[in-house]
C-alpha cells in the first residue's frame, strides 16, 4: 500500500488482530487497515449491519460521533462514512472518515482513511486511489 512519505506508523496488533495506522505530521489526516477473522460466519445479507456494529465499537466513543448508514457496493465491499470531534493541542475540530470493508476468504479488512474536515474533501480521491490500490494476501497470518 502505497502510504504518504513522512507519515508515521503505528502498530496496534494484538492477538488475533493485525492493526496498521499511519498518522500525517500534524495529525490531521489517517489511514488504517484492521485484518482480523470474524468468530463467526456472517452472511453476506447481514455484512452491512454488521459493520456498521463494527464501526460503532471502534469509533463510536469518540465525541459527537455520527454515522451513515452503509452503502454495499457492487464488488461486495460496504463503506460508511462517519464524523466525530478531536481534540488537537487546545482545539476541537470536525474530523471526518470513510470505512471499506472486504471480506477476503474467512478474514474481514477495514480500510478507514479520515481528515480534518477542511482536508477531508481535497484528499479523499487520493486516499480511494490508495484504498484501490492496496493488494491484501488473503493467506496473511495474524498473530
Amino acid at each position: 500500500m502505497e502510504v504518504p512519505k513522512g507519515w508515521k506508523l503505528i502498530d496496534g496488533s494484538q492477538t488475533g488482530e493485525l492493526l496498521l495506522t499511519w498518522n500525517e505530521q500534524g495529525e490531521r489526516a489517517t489511514i488504517s487497515v484492521n485484518i482480523f477473522v470474524p468468530p463467526n460466519v456472517i452472511p453476506d445479507d447481514r455484512l452491512a449491519d454488521t459493520f456498521a456494529t463494527i464501526i460503532k465499537g471502534m469509533y463510536g466513543n469518540q465525541a459527537d460521533f455520527e454515522m451513515r448508514s452503509p452503502v454495499p457496493e457492487d464488488a461486495g465491499t460496504v463503506v460508511i462514512e462517519w464524523a466525530s470531534t478531536l481534540e488537537i493541542g487546545n482545539s476541537k475540530v470536525k474530523f471526518q472518515a470513510s470505512s471499506k470493508l472486504q471480506r477476503l476468504n474467512d478474514k474481514f479488512v477495514i480500510f478507514t482513511f479520515g481528515a480534518i474536515a477542511p482536508k477531508f474533501p481535497e484528499l479523499k480521491d487520493y486516499f480511494f486511489r490508495i484504498a484501490n490500490g492496496k493488494v491484501i494476501n488473503a493467506d496473511i497470518a495474524i498473530p
